[in-house]
């Protein structure tokens, strides 16, 4: 008799642990695509003058796109090289 509750309050918390696990993978997924259409977007939308901040805190302006990279000015007057992917958002 009393193995029939454990059996069934394991059953149960399988099932609930189950869920969890599915409710929490389906939000992380929409996250993640959400936040790769927001980088898509970002990416496309780099153009010649633009003013970038980089992931690591680097502001600059875009001189020259080639490909999958940018020359960008910095505030010395150095100019880099760095890849499109590198940056995180777009100020003007």
């Amino acid at each position: 008799m009393i193995w029939n509750y454990v059996l069934g309050s394991s059953i149960a918390l399988i099932i609930l642990i189950i869920l969890v696990i599915l409710i929490y993978s389906i939000l992380n997924y929409r996250s993640v695509k959400k936040r790769r259409k927001y980088f898509e977007d970002l990416h496309k939308s780099i153009t010649i003058g633009s003013e970038v901040i980089f992931s690591n805190g680097i502001y600059g302006k875009v001189r020259k796109i080639q490909d999958d990279y940018l020359e960008i000015e910095v505030k010395s007057g150095a100019v880099l090289k760095v890849s499109r992917y590198a940056v995180s958002e777009i100020i003007k």
